[in-house]
Order: structure tokens, then C-alpha cells, then sequence
């Protein structure tokens, strides 16, 4: 029985209490030939197999020809499984399929749920993915009835095709993540984005990474601005990442925070900061929340020392902040004021940060401490903390933490055996510590040996169950 006969009876083998997804598991196995991703959470055969099937069919990495089972001249491979397609990506290398038969299209708009552009770098257009383009095109026109006006204009459609796949996305509003990665975003596609974003009330989850957004990061705060003041916006997940900044990074946090107060978890990562770019920045504009041009985007305010942007934020909804610093030295004022106004954080990351002297990262750690009492969870990593040994015991006799990261921090460099045995000390002292990594610090036979006492059969207090010091 080939896949299409066996989706038809699935609703009858249901009613019979029968269940196919053994057949649909051994699909899997003899056609996909790989351990899906996600192994241990697939709870349904049927839509894995066809959801991956309609991928591999559009990327021409399957051959249908190459097993009876997929064959059927009654039957369409992608409109067959369009249907069962929750997470559609598109990305460079598009062999199989050049464009999209508008009946996929209108089926996609129904069933996706996360859409991921991936890899679209190529400069020259006549390289990049046809089907890319091809949903561009037939995106425009698609889920209206004939003779409806597109939403967007000649102009902005005429800058899509071909030069950004961002239109495409017109008709897949109803979708609640949007992931674009490694997609460079010009003046025209990130216009058409951030049509799409002021109203996309749907989208709970925004990820932006290595789109060379450079001044166009304006243009993203603003529509987010925008998107912000709708009653029935949903957007909860932020995450923005790239290899520089046309703001410090903590200045735009600040921005996102205050425009979206609301936000669960924001994740900024960034690889160089270019202060040349800041000066540029003093002669534009990013939005100010609370105030609204005639087109309906926030009214800019000049990014300076005297920007909205720099005021203390109010107290926002944050659960998890990840923060991946450039090399510069971090702007300790505005990193206390973000810690300040997420009394709700459970998580945070703090990853390659610089401080400008000891005292500043002291001054972190004791408001870390005392400010964020609700954190299950902290991470730092490729940070020298060698000299704040008695804030890090602090944070270990004041906190409810489950989880803690210290990787490569120089925590136990030579002359630290006093506060090793201090941290081991704190540490069964904490019986919410769950999971300790200390990967990259050194420590060492004799630091080995101190960290063992933690499994002492003498103390049941300790609830250490994982530790990592790889």
C-alpha cells in the first residue's frame, strides 16, 4: 500500500480503533533512513514522515521513484503533505521544485505554524531559491478570491521578487514564529518585514540572526513598536543576533524592553561592536515608545546620551535574558538597570562579558543576588571572575538557584584552594542546586579531589545530580 492509500484510511483505521503508526514508523525507517530529530518526542509517525517527506520532495534530496510505496500518478507528493507541514523552511538550495503550485501555497497558509528562511545569502539574484521567489510571487495573490488587490504595492512587490523572499510571508500571518536566518535583510526587505510585523499580532516568537540589519535595526524597533500597541499582540520571544552593532547592545536592550514590557525571553548576541557606527547612529532616529506618527509607526527620537532609550526601564515581564557581549567593555549602568526591572527573571546568560574594572562585576553579582531572587537558572561563561569570590559565595547563600554555569571564568586559578573549598562548602549547604558546571577552569587533581566531597554520603543535604568539569 503506497503512503497516499494509507493517509486516506487513517481516518477509518481511527474510528476502528486500529493504529497505523507502526507502518508509518517503518517508513520512516526504510525510506528516511536517519534517526529523526527529536527522536524521543515524536508522538505522531504519520506527520513526521509526510512533514519531512514534503520538505525532502521540495529540496530534491528524495526520489519518489525510488520506492514503490511513494509512487501514485493520481496523487501530487507535495500537495499530498502540504497539508500535515507545521514548520516550512525554505532555504538556499531549493533543486527539486522552482516554483510552487498555488494549491500548496493556499494549503501551507492553513497548516504552518513556524516559518524559517535559512541561508538565503547569495548576492546574485539569478542564484538564489527559485521556490523562495516562486512563494514570493505566489503568495501575492494567494488565500484571496480572483480579481482581490495584493495587501502590498507595485512597488514594494516589484523590490521582493527576486531580491527577498520576505513577501512570501504575506499569507502566513496566521503562523506564530518567524525565524530568518543568515538572510541579509537591504532597505527594501527589511521595509517589506517590517510592513508585515506591525500588524502580525499572531507572531509569538521573532528570531533575527546575521541579517546585516546595520541602521535597519530602526526600522525593526519600530514597527515592534507598532506591533506592541495592538491589543491582541502576542509576541513573547525576541532573539537578534549579528556579527556587529549599530547601538551598544545594552542601549537596545533598553529599546526592546520599553516597547515591549510584555516579552518573556530576549536573547541579544552580537560579535564586535563598532563605535564608528554609534557616531552615524546620533544622526538617526529609533522609535520612542508611546508616541505615534500619522502612518502609524512610533515618532523617532535622536539616539543620543539623552535618548528615551537611556532611562531607567520600568519593570518588564522577563523571564530569560541571554546576553552575548562583544568585546568591548559592558556599560555596567545599563546592565544594572535592565537586572533591575526583571524581578520575574528565571533565567539568565551572560556570555563573553568584559567588565571595566573588578568592582564592576562585583557590583552585577551582588544585584544579581539581591535584585533577582526568583532565578532558577544562571549562566556565565568566558568571563574572569577570579577576584569576586566572595559575591560569587553571596550568590550561593542567598539564592534558590537549580541550575548554574561557570564555564572558562578562571574561578579556581593558583591561590584560590581557600575559596574552592568555600564554594563546595556553599554548595551542600544550597539544597536546590541541581545541575554544576565548571567546564574550563582548571581545577586540576587536587581541585578534582575538593569537588568529590560534594558526593559525600556524610551530607544528604546536597542535591547535586549533574556536575560538569570537563
Amino acid at each position: 500500500m503506497n503512503i497516499y492509500y494509507l493517509e486516506r484510511i487513517e481516518q477509518t483505521a481511527v474510528q476502528k480503533g486500529l493504529s497505523t503508526q507502526s507502518i508509518w514508523c517503518k517508513l520512516w525507517n526504510d525510506i528516511m533512513k536517519s534517526k529523526p530529530s527529536r527522536f524521543g518526542t515524536v508522538t505522531c509517525w504519520r506527520k513526521k514522515f509526510l512533514e519531512s517527506f514534503f520538505h525532502n520532495v521540495l529540496r530534491g534530496i528524495l526520489d519518489v521513484s525510488s520506492d514503490h510505496r511513494l509512487i501514485d500518478h493520481r496523487f501530487s507528493p507535495l500537495m499530498h503533505s502540504s497539508r500535515h507541514v507545521s514548520e516550512l523552511t525554505i532555504c538556499n538550495k531549493q533543486q527539486g521544485v522552482t516554483e510552487l503550485p498555488q494549491a500548496v501555497v493556499e494549503c501551507l497558509t492553513q497548516s504552518v505554524e513556524t516559518l524559517k528562511f535559512l541561508h538565503l545569502r547569495s548576492s546574485d539574484p539569478a542564484r538564489r531559491s527559485p521556490c523562495a521567489c516562486s512563494c514570493t510571487i505566489s503568495s501575492t495573490t494567494g488565500g484571496r478570491g480572483e480579481g482581490s488587490t495584493p495587501e502590498t504595492t507595485p512597488k514594494e512587490e516589484k523590490a521582493g521578487v527576486g531580491a527577498s523572499p520576505l513577501l512570501g510571508v504575506i499569507h502566513y500571518r496566521s503562523v506564530r514564529a518567524l525565524n530568518l536566518h543568515n538572510v541579509p535583510l537591504t532597505l527594501s526587505s527589511c521595509r517589506s518585514l517590517c510592513h508585515l510585523l506591525c500588524s502580525w499580532t499572531a507572531l509569538e516568537r521573532l528570531t533575527m540572526a546575521y541579517n546585516d540589519l546595520g541602521a535597519n535595526i530602526q526600522l525593526v524597533l519600530e514597527s515592534l513598536s507598532a506591533l506592541s500597541r495592538a491589543p491582541s499582540c502576542c509576541l513573547r520571544v525576541f532573539s537578534l543576533s549579528d556579527f556587529t552593532t549599530f547601538v551598544p547592545m545594552l542601549e537596545l536592550a533598553h529599546a526592546v524592553l520599553r516597547i515591549f514590557p510584555q516579552l518573556q525571553l530576549l536573547s541579544l548576541s552580537y560579535d564586535l561592536e563598532s563605535p564608528s557606527e554609534w557616531v552615524r547612529a546620533a544622526e538617526v532616529t529609533v522609535p520612542c515608545a508611546g508616541v505615534t506618527s500619522s502612518a502609524g509607526v512610533g515618532e523617532a527620537a535622536i539616539l543620543s546620551p539623552h535618548s528615551c532609550l537611556l532611562t531607567v526601564s520600568a519593570e518588564n515581564r522577563l523571564q530569560t535574558l541571554e546576553l552575548r557581549f562583544p568585546q568591548d567593555p559592558v556599560q555596567v549602568e545599563r546592565l544594572v538597570s535592565v537586572l533591575t526591572a526583571s524581578r520575574s527573571l528565571l533565567e539568565l546568560s551572560l556570555d563573553n562579558a568584559t567588565f571595566p574594572g573588578q568592582d564592576d562585576l562585583r557590583r552585577v553579582l551582588r544585584v544579581i543576588a539581591d535584585g533577582n531572587t526568583s532565578l532558577r537558572r544562571l549562566s556565565f561563561h568566558d568571563m574572569k571572575m577570579s577576584d569576586a569570590h566572595c559575591e560569587i559565595l553571596h550568590l550561593l547563600n542567598h539564592s534558590r538557584l537549580e541550575e548554574m554555569k561557570f564555564s572558562f571564568c578562571r574561578l579556581f586559578e593558583e591561590g584560590s584552594g581557600d575559596f574552592l573549598m568555600d564554594f563546595v562548602a556553599a554548595i551542600k549547604r544550597n539544597p536546590n542546586v541541581r545541575i554544576l558546571k565548571l567546564s574550563g577552569n582548571r581545577l586540576g587533581n587536587e581541585g578534582l579531589c575538593v569537588l568529590a566531597d560534594l558526593f559525600s554520603s556524610s551530607d544528604a543535604v546536597c542535591g547535586i545530580h549533574y556536575l560538569d568539569v570537563r
